[in-house]
């Protein structure tokens, strides 16, 4: 049994630089504004061990676009469904916002899986913001779930 919490960034900065940082070859340091203005999840199991974190945050300059920024599961607790999970955490805050589409991207061939188990469609994007390489995935969201 896992337990996805919303947290605020700011409060919760410690943790979710030590998270991040845990993978540093795929996850660029969080900066301020990321904790500031988005929106974040921690993951812990049944013991209360935490063993992960989502985050997601308006795609400036596109108003009513969310981008799922990060995501992480500890490797020993993978092959659980927990990304699909916290992409469904995020659309349902997407879809309180009002936001209309959520965007994503990634370099890994198993969070692509789960892009696409949680519904989103793999798309080419107009300007390719992820590293080389990344797979590109949106979205589109209807205000009745």
């Amino acid at each position: 049994m896992y337990r996805l919490v919303e947290v605020d960034g700011e409060l919760s900065a410690e943790v979710l630089h030590n998270l991040n940082g845990l993978e540093p070859d795929r996850f660029p340091p969080l900066r301020d504004v990321h904790l500031e203005t988005g929106f974040w999840w921690l993951l812990k199991d049944d013991h209360g061990t935490l063993c992960g974190f989502a985050g997601l945050c308006e795609m400036f300059p596109f108003p009513g676009v969310g981008y799922c920024k990060r995501a992480y599961v500890s490797p020993d607790h993978r092959g659980r469904g927990l990304q699909v999970k916290m992409l469904q955490a995020r659309e349902e805050k997407a879809r309180e916002l009002g936001w209309h589409l959520l965007v994503g991207e990634t370099t890994s061939a198993y969070a692509a899986a789960n892009f696409r188990r949680a519904g989103f469609e793999l798309t080419e994007p107009e300007q390719c913001w992820g590293q080389p390489g990344s797979l590109y995935f949106s979205k589109l969201l209807t205000q009745s779930a």
